[in-house]
C-alpha cells in the first residue's frame, strides 16, 4: 500500500493510466490531477505515471501493468517510510521517504 497523510499530485501520464475511487468506475489519468485516500491507480502495458507524494519531494513511477492503491492507514513503524504495493505482481516493495 502507499500510505499518505494528504494528498498524491499527478506529474507526468505516458500511455493509458486510470483511476477509481472504489466503485466509481475507471477514468483516464491526467497530469496535475490530485488524488486523495482511497484512490486505486493502474497503468497499461506500456504505460507509466509519475506520481507525488504532496508533503514529500519523493517521486515514484508507476510500472507498466501496475496497479497501486492508496491509503490512509499509516502504521506507526511506518512514518519515516513510503510502501508500494504492486497487486497484480502480489508482493510489495518499500522505499525510503524523506
Amino acid at each position: 500500500m502507499l500510505p499518505i497523510r494528504s494528498a498524491v499530485l499527478v506529474k507526468e501520464v505516458s500511455g493509458r493510466v486510470e483511476y477509481a475511487y472504489d466503485s466509481s468506475g475507471w477514468k483516464a489519468l491526467q497530469s496535475g490531477k490530485t488524488l486523495h485516500p482511497g484512490a486505486t491507480v493502474r497503468a497499461a502495458s506500456g504505460s507509466t505515471a509519475v506520481l507525488r507524494v504532496a508533503e514529500s519531494a519523493n517521486f515514484f513511477k508507476l510500472s507498466p501493468s501496475t496497479e497501486v492503491r492508496i491509503t490512509n492507514e499509516t502504521p506507526l513503524e511506518e512514518l519515516d517510510t513510503v510502501s508500494f504495493a504492486i497487486l497484480k505482481a502480489k508482493r510489495t516493495r518499500t522505499l525510503a521517504a524523506d
